[in-house]
Protein backbone atom coordinates (compact mmCIF):
# COMPACT_ATOMS: atom_id res chain seq x y z
CA UNK A 1 0.00 0.00 0.00
CA UNK A 2 2.95 2.39 0.43
CA UNK A 3 4.16 1.99 -2.96
CA UNK A 4 0.88 3.37 -4.19
CA UNK A 5 1.39 6.37 -2.06
CA UNK A 6 4.84 6.66 -3.55
CA UNK A 7 3.80 6.56 -6.79
CA UNK A 8 0.91 9.16 -6.37
CA UNK A 9 3.07 11.47 -4.58
CA UNK A 10 5.38 10.54 -7.69
CA UNK A 11 3.33 11.39 -10.35
CA UNK A 12 1.86 14.90 -8.48
CA UNK A 13 5.88 16.42 -7.96
CA UNK A 14 6.31 15.04 -12.09
CA UNK A 15 3.54 16.52 -12.82
CA UNK A 16 4.22 20.06 -10.87
CA UNK A 17 7.57 20.15 -12.52
CA UNK A 18 6.91 19.85 -15.75
CA UNK A 19 4.17 22.79 -15.52
CA UNK A 20 6.94 24.86 -13.45
CA UNK A 21 9.60 23.99 -16.81
CA UNK A 22 6.89 24.65 -19.17
CA UNK A 23 5.72 27.95 -17.28
CA UNK A 24 9.15 29.23 -16.72
CA UNK A 25 10.38 28.49 -20.43
CA UNK A 26 6.70 30.27 -21.82
CA UNK A 27 7.78 33.03 -19.40
CA UNK A 28 11.09 33.89 -21.15
CA UNK A 29 10.18 33.52 -24.53
CA UNK A 30 7.67 36.04 -23.90
CA UNK A 31 10.41 37.99 -22.41
CA UNK A 32 13.08 37.68 -24.93
CA UNK A 33 10.55 37.87 -28.12
CA UNK A 34 10.66 41.89 -29.14
CA UNK A 35 8.75 42.64 -32.18
CA UNK A 36 5.52 41.18 -30.63
CA UNK A 37 3.27 44.45 -30.33
CA UNK A 38 2.07 45.50 -26.90
CA UNK A 39 -1.54 44.53 -26.64
CA UNK A 40 -3.76 45.78 -24.08
CA UNK A 41 -4.43 43.15 -20.97
CA UNK A 42 -7.10 41.77 -20.23
CA UNK A 43 -7.92 42.26 -16.13
CA UNK A 44 -8.19 38.99 -15.20
CA UNK A 45 -10.88 38.77 -11.94
CA UNK A 46 -10.93 35.89 -9.61
CA UNK A 47 -13.92 34.00 -9.08
CA UNK A 48 -15.42 34.85 -5.98
CA UNK A 49 -15.23 31.01 -4.30
CA UNK A 50 -15.23 32.41 -0.94
CA UNK A 51 -18.55 30.88 0.39
CA UNK A 52 -16.87 27.50 -1.35
CA UNK A 53 -13.77 28.04 0.94
CA UNK A 54 -15.82 28.12 3.89
CA UNK A 55 -18.04 25.62 3.75
CA UNK A 56 -15.01 23.22 2.82
CA UNK A 57 -13.03 24.18 5.90
CA UNK A 58 -16.21 23.69 7.90
CA UNK A 59 -16.43 20.01 6.52
CA UNK A 60 -12.46 19.81 6.89
CA UNK A 61 -12.48 20.83 10.44
CA UNK A 62 -16.29 19.01 11.14
CA UNK A 63 -13.81 15.66 9.93
CA UNK A 64 -10.72 16.34 11.99
CA UNK A 65 -12.51 16.76 14.88
CA UNK A 66 -14.54 13.45 14.32
CA UNK A 67 -10.83 11.87 13.85
CA UNK A 68 -8.94 13.43 16.09
CA UNK A 69 -11.43 13.21 19.28
CA UNK A 70 -11.69 9.29 18.60
CA UNK A 71 -15.33 8.99 17.63
CA UNK A 72 -14.08 7.32 14.19
CA UNK A 73 -12.09 3.96 14.05
CA UNK A 74 -8.22 4.34 13.55
CA UNK A 75 -8.67 3.04 10.43
CA UNK A 76 -5.07 4.42 7.78
CA UNK A 77 -8.34 4.75 4.91
CA UNK A 78 -10.56 7.47 7.39
CA UNK A 79 -7.96 9.20 7.79
CA UNK A 80 -6.89 9.33 4.28
CA UNK A 81 -10.27 10.10 3.44
CA UNK A 82 -10.44 13.03 5.97
CA UNK A 83 -6.78 14.53 5.04
CA UNK A 84 -8.06 14.15 0.94
CA UNK A 85 -10.97 17.17 2.17
CA UNK A 86 -7.93 19.00 2.52
CA UNK A 87 -6.17 18.48 -0.77
CA UNK A 88 -9.44 19.33 -1.85
CA UNK A 89 -9.54 22.61 -0.13
CA UNK A 90 -6.09 23.33 -1.51
CA UNK A 91 -7.11 22.49 -5.20
CA UNK A 92 -10.60 24.81 -4.35
CA UNK A 93 -7.74 27.22 -3.61
CA UNK A 94 -5.48 26.86 -6.32
CA UNK A 95 -7.87 26.68 -9.09
CA UNK A 96 -9.50 30.31 -8.25
CA UNK A 97 -6.03 32.19 -8.12
CA UNK A 98 -5.49 34.49 -11.65
CA UNK A 99 -2.35 31.78 -12.48
CA UNK A 100 -4.26 29.14 -13.32
CA UNK A 101 -6.52 31.45 -15.75
CA UNK A 102 -3.08 32.66 -17.02
CA UNK A 103 -1.56 29.30 -17.68
CA UNK A 104 -4.37 28.28 -19.38
CA UNK A 105 -6.63 31.11 -21.26
CA UNK A 106 -9.31 28.52 -21.65
CA UNK A 107 -10.28 28.40 -18.41
CA UNK A 108 -12.68 30.63 -17.60
CA UNK A 109 -13.77 31.99 -14.09
CA UNK A 110 -17.19 30.66 -14.42
CA UNK A 111 -15.97 27.23 -14.65
CA UNK A 112 -13.64 27.35 -11.46
CA UNK A 113 -16.69 28.76 -9.82
CA UNK A 114 -18.15 25.50 -11.03
CA UNK A 115 -15.49 23.24 -10.04
CA UNK A 116 -15.48 24.73 -6.90
CA UNK A 117 -18.93 24.03 -6.23
CA UNK A 118 -18.13 20.52 -7.32
CA UNK A 119 -15.60 19.71 -4.75
CA UNK A 120 -17.39 21.33 -2.16
CA UNK A 121 -20.40 18.90 -2.95
CA UNK A 122 -17.77 15.88 -2.75
CA UNK A 123 -16.31 17.34 0.40
CA UNK A 124 -19.93 17.27 2.25
CA UNK A 125 -20.76 13.92 0.89
CA UNK A 126 -17.48 13.25 2.99
CA UNK A 127 -18.20 14.30 5.99
CA UNK A 128 -21.85 12.93 5.77
CA UNK A 129 -20.49 9.38 5.25
CA UNK A 130 -17.93 9.96 8.16
CA UNK A 131 -20.71 11.16 10.02
CA UNK A 132 -22.73 8.17 9.77
CA UNK A 133 -19.87 5.96 10.21
CA UNK A 134 -19.83 7.50 13.88
CA UNK A 135 -23.75 7.14 14.47
CA UNK A 136 -23.33 3.92 13.71
CA UNK A 137 -25.98 3.69 10.55
CA UNK A 138 -25.42 0.32 8.09
CA UNK A 139 -27.85 0.11 4.63
CA UNK A 140 -30.46 -2.40 5.34
CA UNK A 141 -31.20 -1.65 8.80
CA UNK A 142 -34.48 -1.51 10.26
CA UNK A 143 -35.82 1.96 11.30
CA UNK A 144 -36.07 0.69 14.80
CA UNK A 145 -32.54 -0.79 15.20
CA UNK A 146 -30.90 2.33 13.68
CA UNK A 147 -32.50 4.27 16.44
CA UNK A 148 -31.60 1.73 19.41
CA UNK A 149 -28.06 1.45 18.20
CA UNK A 150 -27.43 5.53 17.68
CA UNK A 151 -25.71 5.73 21.32
CA UNK A 152 -23.32 2.73 20.84
CA UNK A 153 -20.11 3.59 18.20
CA UNK A 154 -20.44 0.66 15.97
CA UNK A 155 -18.29 0.72 12.57
CA UNK A 156 -18.31 -2.13 9.75
CA UNK A 157 -15.78 -0.75 7.57
CA UNK A 158 -13.54 -3.44 6.39
CA UNK A 159 -10.17 -3.27 8.40
CA UNK A 160 -7.12 -2.63 6.28
CA UNK A 161 -4.84 -5.06 8.13
CA UNK A 162 -4.17 -8.53 6.93
CA UNK A 163 -6.37 -11.41 8.18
Amino acid sequence: MAWLAVVIVLGLGGTVLIAYLVAKREYELEELSEEVPEKPRRRIEPPKVRKCVVLQSAFVGISLALLFTGKLPREAGIAVIVFTQLFLLALTVLFSRPLVFQLAPNFKGKMALGFARALTVVSAVITLWLFLIVTGYEPGRSKQSFSRSFPSVQCSTPSLSPS
